[in-house]
Order: structure tokens, then C-alpha cells, then sequence
């Protein structure tokens, strides 16, 4: 899409063009991916380790995922889940959408999709 060489889930970390990987290897991938992003969102929002709010918690960690956890503690996001405006902080999730500077049907559709389980308990 931008020149970035992924596998799985969107992992770009140690790819090599052509590589394939197993259902278990991408598990392992994903687990390892998701650990590392989640304890560096959790320091820059705060807010995400109340009780309640685990469908925040876990679009915001998937999110920074994709995008890189410095984008995701500097997101309008980031900021209205910070002042516990979480329904804001959903919404703003579809602002994501673009690669390359252009909109991306598949990363509109990622968004929509993690901003709907966002949402959900509120």
C-alpha cells in the first residue's frame, strides 16, 4: 500500500519480501505485538485501567497497533478518553483512515469496525 512490507495482522517488524508464516506464527506475532503496545498506551492514557471500560481499552491498544503508540498518545483520542469523553474518543478513531496520504477502503473498514466495539458499553 505504502511500501511496507507487513505479514499477518499488519506486522512489520522483521519481514522479508516473500516470507509466509504459519497460523501459529502469526498468533505469536499478534500476542507479542498487542504486549508491546499495550504498555506504553496504558502510560499515556491513564484512564483505560479503570474498571468498565474494556472495549476502550482494547480498540486504543489495536489502534497503536497499526499506527505506532507515539500517534495513538498524540491522537484527539487519546485526549478525549483523558478527560473521559470516551464516546468522543471513539468516534475520532475513524479518523484514521488514510496511507499514503490517500483514504484506504481496508482501513476505513478496520476503523469502523474497532470504533463500533469501541462504543460498545457506553
Amino acid at each position: 500500500m505504502v511500501g511496507i512490507l507487513t505479514i499477518c495482522d499488519g506486522d512489520t517488524a522483521n519481514v522479508k519480501a516473500g516470507q509466509v508464516e504459519t497460523r501459529a506464527g502469526c498468533q505469536a506475532r499478534l500476542e507479542r505485538q498487542i504486549l508491546a503496545h499495550a504498555q506504553p498506551v496504558m502510560a499515556c492514557i491513564p484512564q483505560l485501567a479503570a474498571p468498565g471500560i474494556d472495549y476502550q481499552r482494547w480498540a486504543a491498544i489495536s489502534l497503536a497497533y497499526n499506527v505506532g503508540t507515539s500517534a495513538v498518545c498524540k491522537s484527539s483520542m487519546a485526549r478525549h478518553f483523558r478527560a473521559g469523553r470516551w464516546r468522543q474518543g471513539c468516534n475520532a478513531i475513524l479518523m484514521w483512515n488514510r496511507a499514503g496520504g490517500r483514504v484506504v477502503r481496508g482501513l476505513t473498514l478496520r476503523r469502523e469496525r474497532e470504533r463500533a466495539i469501541c462504543l460498545r458499553g457506553l
